[in-house]
């Protein structure tokens, strides 16, 4: 007899594409709670499941850094996923100190969301980024 495995509950997908069913199981093998950081390719998983899940409460977190569509639109239903962490596209590897720029900006910002404060270098939809 087949065990039957519990999956997390669907939460609806009006906002987004919809996800694909292997995109959706793929994700979804991830334990609950879990925490994804996503540097390389925005293909790596499906972005509509990855929201889904957010949403649902089954991954504890994101970080991502490469989108589907970039720039990411400002009305793009991604901004509102709880615990998602949006960086501007600088996971690159730059042997000029691009890479240490980057990283000192995001730990600034970083130590300010932990404080409470206001970030330094908040994302201005407005301005296009």
């Amino acid at each position: 007899m087949r065990r039957q495995r519990s999956k997390p509950a669907r939460p609806g997908w009006r906002r987004w594409p919809r996800p694909t069913c292997r995109g959706w199981r793929r994700v979804a093998l991830l334990p609950q709670g879990a925490g994804v950081v996503s540097v390389g390719r925005a293909a790596v998983f499906d972005h509509a499941a990855l929201c889904g899940l957010l949403r649902s409460g089954h991954l504890g977190g994101a970080v991502l850094d490469v989108f589907p569509q970039e720039p990411l639109p400002a009305d793009d239903p991604t901004w509102d996923v709880p615990g998602l962490v949006v960086t501007p596209h600088c996971s690159v590897d730059d042997n000029e100190g691009y890479l240490d720029r980057c990283t000192d900006i995001f730990l600034q910002n970083l130590a300010a969301w932990r404080a409470g404060a206001p970030m330094p270098t908040r994302v201005d939809p407005s301005a296009g980024y």
